[in-house]
């Protein structure tokens, strides 16, 4: 709203699309008034945005293996790559705020790379060492609509000799959730 959102032509127009961002991510049919926050809000995205792309660079970014065990015999069966990013400022970035925001910002194809190069790294020869071995890894509802992502899923079995099974891959939580509250709204 003039003047009490912006002084001008152009500061009004940018709130406005401000605004009209967050009516579309609250969902369809609403709308918002633009509020300092908002910025705020747009400000620490695009913050965010340039700290996880040289988050690889600076070695933030790393690969945890999480362990699957067989209780009848006690053994690893097998493990979930977990991307787990320790902010240069020494904080822990935690997934479920920056992987949705890698979905958002259209980065989780470039992260998904990364991380599969990494587990092809980490693990060659293992699963030849170890034939029960699984290993699980997840995958974002976008990396799972990419026309390069079988051929990389592929590419990566090939590498770490992880046939029949041994290699598993999972929709994240959030793809799963917003799938399901998609099929509510429509049904």
């Amino acid at each position: 709203l003039f003047p009490e959102d912006a002084s001008g032509a152009t500061a009004l127009m940018k709130n406005g699309d401000i605004a009209m961002y967050q009516a579309k991510v609250a969902g369809k049919n609403c709308y918002r008034f633009y509020s300092r926050a908002m910025d705020q809000a747009v400000e620490r995205r695009v913050r965010m945005e340039q700290e996880l792309r040289g988050a690889w660079e600076r070695g933030e970014l790393s690969l945890m293996y999480q362990p699957v065990f067989c209780l009848q015999d006690d053994t690893c069966i097998g493990a979930e790559a977990l991307l787990r990013w320790q902010h240069e400022d020494g904080t822990v970035v935690p997934p479920d705020r920056f992987i949705p925001f890698a979905e958002d910002a259209g980065l989780i194809q470039l992260v998904t790379r990364r991380v599969l190069e990494l587990v092809v790294k980490d693990l060659s020869g293992f699963f030849r060492q170890y034939p029960r071995f699984r290993l699980g890894v997840n995958l974002s509802p976008r990396d799972l609509q990419s026309m390069e992502t079988p051929q990389l899923l592929a590419e990566m079995q090939r590498a770490l000799g992880a046939g029949n099974g041994r290699f598993v891959v999972e929709a994240t939580e959030r793809g799963l959730l917003e799938e399901a509250s998609a099929q509510d709204v429509v049904a």
